[in-house]
């Protein structure tokens, strides 16, 4: 599913490439409704975790990112609130233990695919990061991304790896978008 569009200080984001957008310090960040052109539109994957539904965005948006950065535009734990086709959602980043149930699907969600064990060592290179399919699907390969919780950084060299940082220069931006409510 692909919906929405990534501003930042007004100027749209283009999604679907390898490498993210790099950050501008103190700059203002908005999700907005889709741009016409389909390179600037979020690609989504849909899930239920229990009686939970979310979108999880399918790669990093952005990069160079902190999270002092994201907490100042309150972008961490849902306190922003967005409506893209007439659906209210909560806008934030997951939690570590999100990473891990959602990415790493240590709750064996049938909506999201199971880590292979190469996915979890880390024995990819960059020639076969391809054979993938998690990483096909959510574009996890040296793309190390921030969670809310404690500050951790995820991923990058493998899919369950973390370390603690608050402001890790390669740290990545993924929005998570928890379902509120359909809009009539």
């Amino acid at each position: 599913m692909k919906m929405g569009t990534l501003y930042q200080n007004g100027n749209k984001i283009k999604f679907n490439q390898d490498t993210p957008t790099n950050f501008i310090v103190n700059s203002s960040l908005e999700l907005k409704v889709s741009d016409s052109d389909i390179d600037y539109q979020i690609e989504w994957v849909q899930f239920t975790s229990g009686v939970r539904q979310f979108l999880l965005a399918t790669r990093n948006i952005l990069t160079n990112i902190s999270y002092l950065e994201l907490s100042k535009q309150a972008l961490l734990n849902g306190s922003t609130l967005v409506t893209l086709n007439s659906i209210k959602y909560k806008m934030r980043i997951m939690t570590n233990q999100e990473y891990s149930n959602f990415f790493c699907n240590e709750i064996g969600l049938t909506s999201l695919l199971v880590p292979t064990t190469k996915d979890i060592s880390g024995t990819y290179t960059t020639a076969d990061i391809s054979t993938s399919d998690t990483n096909t699907l959510l574009h996890w390969w040296n793309q190390p991304q921030l969670t809310q919780t404690s500050t951790i950084v995820r991923g990058g060299v493998n899919i369950s790896t973390s370390s603690v940082s608050t402001s890790s220069t390669v740290s990545g931006y993924r929005i998570l978008l928890k379902f509120i409510i359909h809009l009539q």
